[in-house]
């Protein structure tokens, strides 16, 4: 089981730590940074409801994929990495949000701004080690959330930064949600690597 205080301290640095590093690239990149724009196209209640659906679907559509046959492993590799966690509701939410606003803050917000949508897509999936060459069924299911987090791109164009993170935040609920309820059956090979291994 994965130490809670580790859980708090990897969310608190998303939440925190993503923004500050948006706010610098901005500092450095910008001539007068007081005239970056966040994007802020429409009212805030407006951009959560249309945001919270978007990202509902979304994460169930990526559930979806990853549960059928031909992504087994990877669900199973997931899986076991998130049922380590033994999230709590409460925890979910937390680490969801974290995320959601972290992220978006400097991959939508500051990144998209100078990379485009798409790029910043690629960046954001490869990062979260979803494009592995190596592993080509990974890189299939890398390739659908590309397209996820496009669409979470053009949300932030025609929407805002909240429906952004709003959409990216329940995405993360349901796939950890999910993730942390499915019933695996398998055991990990003796070469796979364990997450979080303490004796590492």
């Amino acid at each position: 089981m994965i130490p809670k205080s580790r859980i708090y301290i990897m969310g608190l640095v998303t939440l925190i730590g993503f923004p500050l590093l948006g706010v610098t690239i901005v500092g450095i990149v910008e001539d007068n940074p007081n005239t970056f724009s966040w994007f802020w196209e429409m009212n805030w209640w407006k951009q959560l409801l249309l945001g919270s659906a978007l990202g509902t679907a979304a994460g169930f559509i990526a559930w979806g994929l990853i549960t059928t046959n031909f992504l087994k492993p990877t669900l199973e590799k997931y899986g076991r990495l998130i049922g380590k966690m033994k999230l709590s509701n409460g925890e979910i939410i937390f680490l969801s949000i974290c995320a959601g606003v972290g992220e978006e803050l400097l991959f939508r917000a500051v990144l998209q701004q100078y990379w485009g949508i798409w790029i910043t897509a690629l960046v954001f999936v490869a990062i979260h080690g979803y494009l592995d060459p190596r592993n080509m069924k990974m890189v299939v299911y890398g390739l659908t959330m590309t397209l996820i987090i496009a669409g979470v791109g053009y949300l932030y164009e025609y929407s805002g930064l909240l429906a952004a993170a709003a959409a990216h935040t329940m995405i993360d609920v349901v796939l950890f949600k999910k993730l942390s309820g499915y019933d695996y059956q398998s055991t990990p090979k003796k070469d796979e690597p364990e997450f979080f291994d303490e004796n590492r």
